[in-house]
């Protein structure tokens, strides 16, 4: 029996063991959520991608950094990343199902 995603999961903070630009694998038996924020200038980026695949981008907006999110789901067994130009620092990253 396959519970949708949220149902028995809860949200924890990972941001101290999450970094940009490096891949990790959602090894639960179930989809993973994640939510990741970063302070971004106009020429910062950044881009979740699972399994190989970009899924959008976010540009800064302005000269000032301003927070930027990206939300998305990870299939179990899949591998996911948040790839960065310019590296801004990460504000928040949490992850429903770990």
């Amino acid at each position: 029996n396959l519970q949708s995603i949220g149902i028995d999961q809860t949200w924890k903070n990972v941001v101290g063991s999450r970094a940009f630009n490096t891949t990790y694998t959602n090894t639960d038996s179930r989809p993973r959520m994640v939510a990741a924020t970063a302070a971004l200038t106009t020429s910062q980026s950044m881009s979740p991608v699972v399994s190989g695949v970009q899924l959008t981008t976010q540009q800064g907006g302005n000269a000032s950094a301003t927070s930027n999110s990206v939300y998305f789901i990870v299939p179990p067994g899949a591998t996911y990343s948040v790839n960065t130009v310019a590296g801004p620092g990460i504000q928040a990253w949490a992850e429903l199902g770990v």
